[in-house]
């Protein structure tokens, strides 16, 4: 059964090595109630066997398209997917994540009941799959102008900021692409461009996207030269979002700077600190240690108190970051 508005969408699903988990994410998505989509699926290289399976599902399915490309990582297999799609409106869903059989028509709904250029729903992190099914979330509508959205994006708070779990326009999409070789935040800055040509945006708050936690993935994962990225974004973001919006984003975008520059020092500390990244270490302490000032509002004044705690107090900072670390991980083996 179709929604209300019956505009194809094209489903774009990147897999690389994910054999073991893409049935899972195929079922899902062709158990849809909304019956207008295509389903592109873009094999990056893999060699587990994920791109004849690929192939499987095209020969049985007349809407699933395959495309074959050498490894280039998760923005070029977007990218691809971007280059075909054929549809009205564009998802992305990760190869071994799984949607409720509403969502699309959700999505459409929404853009369509509020003139949006974009919709959202809700993700929620799971530990199994048959967690999914007792997942409880109460429905609560929001919608955004431009700047509005682009706040929301940026303060980090009310919904994922990564590509996923959103239905976006054809037609502001065609012109906008994954930037290949930087994957760590690319998402985020595809996301941001977006919105930097949304006139309204809706957000429908209940859980429609699900993300299955898996053991050893990249909490476990050290320092290393790909999260240079996340400076490299924090610089174009601020630049774009300045050119457009001015001083009348500056505290949203003040949250989102500093934020991110915790989250790379945090990496560095939790990957051995000064002793291992000492150019990094010194990179991200002057890079806070300029900002610090700017950080003036209420709305930052926990990100100004840990910036003054770093600077002045590392050890101390350190290790409370340390003891927070040990309680986030026993925390989350309890719920697993």
């Amino acid at each position: 059964m179709n929604s209300i508005h019956d505009g194809k969408v094209s489903v774009i699903v990147p897999v690389y090595n994910a054999k073991a988990y893409l049935r899972n994410t195929v079922k899902s998505i062709l158990s849809q109630s909304y019956s207008n989509y295509e389903i592109i699926l873009v094999n990056d290289g893999s060699t587990d066997g994920s791109g004849e399976l690929c192939d499987n599902y095209a020969s049985q399915y007349k809407h699933i398209k395959v495309i074959h490309q050498l490894n280039g990582g998760v923005s070029a297999a977007r990218n691809a997917g971007l280059n075909n799609a054929t549809g009205e409106y564009i998802l992305f869903v990760d190869a071994d994540d799984l949607i409720a059989e509403d969502m699309l028509g959700t999505l459409v709904d929404l853009i369509i009941q509020h003139n949006a250029d974009i919709s959202l729903v809700n993700i929620k992190k799971v530990y199994n799959v048959e967690d999914i099914a007792s997942v409880v979330s109460e429905r609560q509508i929001a919608t955004f102008d431009g700047l509005g959205f682009l706040e929301q994006i940026l303060k980090i708070k009310l919904f994922n900021i990564g590509a996923c779990a959103k239905l976006y326009k054809h037609s502001i999409a065609k012109d906008i692409r994954f930037e290949v070789g930087k994957n760590i935040n690319e998402d985020v800055y595809f996301l941001i461009r977006h919105a930097l040509q949304v006139n309204k945006a809706v957000f429908d708050s209940r859980y429609k996207y699900f993300y299955i936690a898996r053991e050893g993935s990249a909490s476990n994962v050290g320092f290393h030269s790909a999260y240079m990225s996340i400076l490299y974004y924090i610089d174009k973001i601020q630049k774009e979002v300045t050119e457009v919006y001015g001083e009348s984003i500056k505290e949203a975008l003040n949250v989102y700077v500093i934020s991110n520059y915790f989250n790379f020092l945090n990496i560095i500390i939790y990957s051995g600190g000064k002793r291992c990244y000492p150019e990094e270490y010194r990179l991200i302490r002057k890079r806070i240690s300029n900002y610090t000032n700017m950080l003036s509002s209420k709305a930052l004044r926990k990100n100004k108190i840990l910036s003054v705690l770093f600077l002045c107090f590392p050890c101390i900072y350190i290790g409370m970051l340390k003891i927070f670390k040990r309680k986030n991980f026993k925390r989350e083996r309890n719920i697993n």
